[in-house]
């Protein structure tokens, strides 16, 4: 998990996520930040390590900054973006589901 975690970051002092390069200054997208988290889910579930599974809490925190009900709802692509796409929403609404499947 070392190699990953030296991506992580906050931008601006938002919720803490994962960047597309190491360092605080740079843009973090919220479509890749939910692989990540499907990924974290994925290995929660694989070997009951609650590391994984707090990473994906990490980045759905992340993931929640980029939701609001401008243009009809959904997630922006990107961190300071205007767009909000399928790559990001859709994700969004199944990882949600993954990792709240206990509610």
């Amino acid at each position: 998990m070392t190699s990953i975690d030296k991506f992580r970051n906050t931008t601006n002092g938002n919720a803490e996520s994962y960047a597309v390069y190491l360092g605080n200054s740079n843009e973090r997208y919220f479509d890749d930040n939910i692989g990540v988290k499907i990924d974290m889910t994925d290995m929660y579930e694989m070997t009951s390590d609650t590391k994984y599974l707090d990473r994906a809490e990490l980045v759905w925190d992340f993931i929640l900054t980029g939701m609001n009900d401008k243009m009809g709802g959904g997630v922006h692509w990107k961190e300071f973006g205007n767009s909000k796409n399928m790559c990001s929403t859709a994700p969004a609404a199944l990882s949600r589901k993954a990792l709240f499947s206990n509610e």
